[in-house]
């Protein structure tokens, strides 16, 4: 279980589908807890996972970003700010402006 675990890990650092950086470290979490392994343990710490998460999310909301330049999708917008809120990034620097965001909000709720 070991070497998955560092199998995931590693797969988590190279990837660039950030989909895939996140279940990753999913998989990668539940080993540990299952086998109530520690971070350290697959050569890793709490704040790489927190590193490789942000920027998972970081590029999922900037994918959202550029639909949602396109689009007033509630489902779209729905997931730009979820991912938006977990990459901490603020609204200027996803590109679109929080009036922006909120006009799009209003036009997708009515039309």
């Amino acid at each position: 279980m070991l070497d998955t675990a560092k199998n995931w890990l590693e797969l988590a650092r190279t990837e660039r589908n950030p989909e895939i950086i996140l279940t990753s470290l999913f998989n990668l979490e539940n080993i540990l807890y299952k086998q109530k392994l520690d971070f350290n343990d697959v050569g890793t710490s709490i704040d790489e996972i927190k590193r490789l998460k942000t920027k998972a999310y970081k590029k999922e909301c900037c994918y959202y970003a550029i639909l949602l330049k396109k689009t007033n999708n509630k489902e779209v917008l729905k997931r730009f700010e979820v991912f938006r809120r977990k990459s901490n990034l603020s609204y200027k620097e996803t590109g679109i402006s929080q009036l922006d965001f909120r006009i799009k909000k209003l036009k997708a709720k009515f039309f």
